[in-house]
């Protein structure tokens, strides 16, 4: 018996251990491009890398947090991001709320504010606050996120929201309600315009932006909108900071895109994946699309991906499908398995 399993073990091991072992498998949606990183992997395409490592057909990809966050349970994280002008490690942008000084409210007081967002399921914009609100039920969920959002608010700028599908006439009018006119999607300019809009308003108006937005509004309207000074940011505490201290003041964070493993790898597999990117140069990595291009330095993380996500993947979650049904695979599976041993153990004594 103790030889079978020794055999049995030999050879579970065997392709982490064997000096013929094969290159690891980078998945990347272009093998060209891939192929420019410098280090000894092998390249392979598909349009969804983040399911084929988590379901173990590839070794390694650059995942983006929304692609983490779909199989957040079944992937490791081999290295996270030190971004260009973002003080937080493992963190893209902040999503903030800005408004003008002489506002009297909070971020606990934003029902039947005049809110100004970027577009549907844009993040700073949309997806952070709304479901920062959603998620600490500071904002009732009804039937979905949009007609939730509608009641919550009083009037509400969310262009491109009439591209949005199986979203009644009424919504659409309420969340289009505070635009100047058009209610269309914006593009790179949705932020400075969420601004804009907010500014041109009585002091009952919030704006939601990233940290970067401000300085692009007063580069573009350097007198028009009077100055930093002027305005403030709603924390999530309930208090309220100067618009340059948004690394204490926000509603939360977009993570940062990972590079990513299955999370049956070895932590000694993944040891050896850190070695080869730490032994690349970060340009070539940045040309063949491994990292982002305003990486500064790769950070390595020995946390979960659960932990790597929050609270962006609770309050992308909660816009989705409400807090309620907002639980990982994880938890509703702990819950199936606590079912199934109550009921095991319960036939044992009858």
């Amino acid at each position: 018996m103790s030889y079978l399993f020794a055999a049995f073990i030999s050879c579970f091991l065997a392709p982490f251990v064997t000096a013929d072992n094969p290159l690891p498998k980078f998945c990347s949606t272009n093998d060209t491009v891939c192929k420019q990183a410098g280090i000894r992997v092998q390249c392979v395409v598909n349009s969804d890398c983040t399911k084929e490592v988590a379901e173990g057909k590839a070794d390694l990809t650059h995942a983006s947090a929304k692609s983490m966050i779909k199989y957040e349970d079944n992937l490791k994280i081999v290295f996270g991001q030190k971004l260009k002008g973002v003080p937080m490690k493992n963190v893209q942008y902040y999503g903030i709320a800005v408004v003008k000084r002489n506002s009297t409210f909070d971020i606990n007081q934003l029902k039947g504010r005049g809110s100004c967002h970027t577009g549907p399921g844009r993040n700073a914009g949309w997806i952070i606050p709304v479901g920062y609100l959603l998620f600490k039920e500071k904002m009732p969920f009804v039937q979905n996120q949009y007609k939730s959002a509608a009641e919550f608010f009083g009037k509400s700028c969310l262009p491109g929201i009439k591209t949005v599908e199986n979203v009644s006439e009424a919504v659409e009018d309420q969340l289009c309600s505070l635009c100047n006119g058009s209610c269309e999607a914006k593009g790179d300019s949705a932020f400075v315009e969420a601004l804009e809009l907010m500014a041109s308003g009585k002091d009952d108006r919030v704006a939601f932006v990233k940290q970067s937005s401000p300085q692009a509004f007063f580069k573009k309207h350097p007198k028009s909108y009077g100055t930093e000074s002027d305005y403030k940011l709603l924390c999530y505490n309930g208090g309220t900071k100067d618009l340059s201290e948004y690394e204490d003041c926000y509603i939360g964070t977009k993570p940062a895109s990972a590079l990513v493993t299955s999370k049956n790898k070895f932590d000694e597999t993944v040891k050896k994946y850190q070695e080869l990117f730490e032994s690349a140069k970060l340009d070539d990595l940045k040309k063949a699309d491994m990292i982002r291009g305003d990486c500064e330095s790769l950070i390595k993380y020995s946390g979960t991906v659960v932990d790597y996500l929050k609270p962006y993947a609770d309050y992308y979650k909660a816009v989705s499908v409400g807090k309620k049904n907002g639980g990982s695979a994880s938890s509703n599976l702990v819950s199936l398995n606590l079912h199934i041993f109550v009921i095991i153990t319960l036939a044992m004594f009858i």
